[in-house]
């Protein structure tokens, strides 16, 4: 049901995986290649931020595009990941307030091997 909230066309596995991928925040800004990995480098730096925060810290960092461009990438990818469940964020004061939600402590639970399903991986 999820699915066809989100996109109007019919996909397989291997197209949900690359659609719903989990987000991937580079180590450092020389290895930022595309817009994602920028928008979510300047998010991981400030933690949780709007998306005219976050391209204030990328302009910051990299001020060789335009600002109309920075803001314009940044309120479009986070909105898109958002409405995919890859990021969380919330309202405050009339703005959207965007957050990676990493995890910072490790899981205490264990797995039964013998319970999984075959073919999920």
């Amino acid at each position: 049901m999820l699915l066809f909230l989100l996109t109007d066309r019919k996909m397989n596995d291997q197209d949900f995986k690359d659609e719903f991928k989990p987000v991937h925040v580079p180590a450092h800004f020389a290895d930022c290649h595309t817009w994602d990995d920028k928008i979510f480098y300047a998010l991981a730096q400030l933690g949780q931020a709007t998306a005219l925060e976050v391209a204030d810290k990328l302009i910051e960092i990299d001020s060789e595009q335009t600002r109309s461009e920075v803001e314009n990438c940044s309120e479009s990818i986070l909105k898109d990941h958002f409405k995919k469940g890859l990021i969380k964020g919330h309202l405050s004061d009339n703005h959207f307030v965007y957050n990676l939600s990493k995890i910072e402590k490790s899981n205490k639970g264990n797995v039964n091997p013998g319970l999984l399903t075959e073919g999920l991986d």
